[in-house]
């Protein structure tokens, strides 16, 4: 099980949130990374996936991404203005559609079986929700005080958590209702993971301890530390023996950014890869940990999860890429961006 597999119908795949061209080979490597050739995996557009890069909406500050097996579910975040949307995509016709627009900056996105759909906005900290057959329009279910921000799935359950103050609430239609607080554990709340019992999620404060946490659901007691003192944890992806977790790079100053493995069995850590600018987004799937990096033409990469390879650079090119998602055969990914942002997709590469 890796995270975000969901265990009820529709399937929920790896998210949090690529790519080559069938044949693509291994051609040069810089600075110790490997690349492949790029010729048809360059940021852009195209009718046909299997050409590269595919861009399935036009989305100014795509920001949240969630996968069904016949859905993906966008959000965008613009905290300048209430414009911002909720949109579905059918991964088989590649049309989208919009759910909710006029929205306050959305944060992310869950469902369970592709008819309630809910989300988070920021400010002010809301939980929302709509039918998806049209049964209801976009509704309140509850306010979140001090910001809503992480929202997970593990194919029968929601829950969503408080940006700081530790409340998580469990979700099902037209009801949200507060179901434990973890206030001395919670601040600066930016993604979790569900994965059977045991809630994760990660801390990014300078005002209390920063890192990732877990707790175990069924009696909100003994919360887990993972990794302490880490102020700057952000992007999360959790298996039943190994956790990889992102930290975001120090304003202004390149080269603080890492992508960092946790054993879960020995708590033993270390850096998977170090010295990059702004890691956001993370996946796992299978023996790769997949990212992106968080800058202007930014990137898409893969790295094995145990370690073994160092990092590839499947898709190029990208404006702000913030989450990235994978699936049996796409990698698929948000770019925060007003121009170009909106969803992509690739092939996903051969092992």
């Amino acid at each position: 099980m890796t995270t975000w597999l969901g265990r009820a119908c529709p399937k929920v795949f790896t998210c949090c949130a690529l790519i080559s061209a069938t044949g693509c080979q291994l051609v040069f490597s810089i600075d110790g990374e490997a690349q492949r050739d790029a010729s048809s995996i360059d940021g852009g557009q195209g009718p046909d996936a299997n050409q590269g890069p595919e861009r399935l909406t036009q989305d100014p500050f795509a920001h949240g991404l969630f996968l069904t097996e016949n859905y993906a579910y966008v959000t965008t975040s613009n905290t300048a203005a209430k414009n911002n949307s909720i949109s579905r995509v059918d991964l088989n016709t590649r049309i989208a559609s919009p759910l909710s627009t006029g929205e306050d900056a959305v944060s992310q996105v869950a469902t369970i079986d592709d008819q309630w759909v809910y989300w988070t906005t920021w400010a002010p900290g809301t939980i929302r929700a709509v039918n998806t057959g049209g049964v209801t329009g976009a509704m309140t279910l509850t306010d979140v005080p001090n910001g809503g921000f992480a929202m997970v799935s593990d194919g029968s359950r929601i829950l969503t958590t408080e940006y700081s103050g530790g409340a998580t609430y469990q979700l099902t239609p037209n009801l949200a209702s507060n179901v434990f607080d973890i206030p001395e554990a919670a601040n600066g709340v930016t993604n979790a993971v569900l994965l059977g019992n045991e809630l994760f999620w990660t801390n990014q404060t300078e005002d209390a301890a920063g890192g990732v946490f877990s707790i175990d659901t069924s009696d909100a007691m003994n919360v887990q530390l993972h990794a302490l003192d880490d102020n700057r944890a952000w992007g999360l992806a959790v298996t039943p023996t190994d956790l990889v977790y992102s930290r975001r790079g120090i304003p202004g100053m390149p080269g603080t950014s890492a992508l960092v493995r946790v054993d879960r069995g020995n708590a033993n850590s270390f850096e998977l890869v170090s010295a990059r600018t702004e890691i956001r987004g993370v996946a796992i799937d299978g023996a790769y940990v997949y990212y992106c990096e968080q800058v202007p033409g930014g990137s898409i990469w893969r790295v094995a999860l145990d370690g073994t390879s160092q990092p590839e650079e499947l898709v190029r090119g990208q404006q702000y890429p913030m989450y990235v998602a994978v699936t049996a055969d796409f990698i698929y990914w948000t770019n925060f961006d007003a121009l170009s942002g909106g969803l992509y997709r690739a092939p996903k590469p051969s092992p």
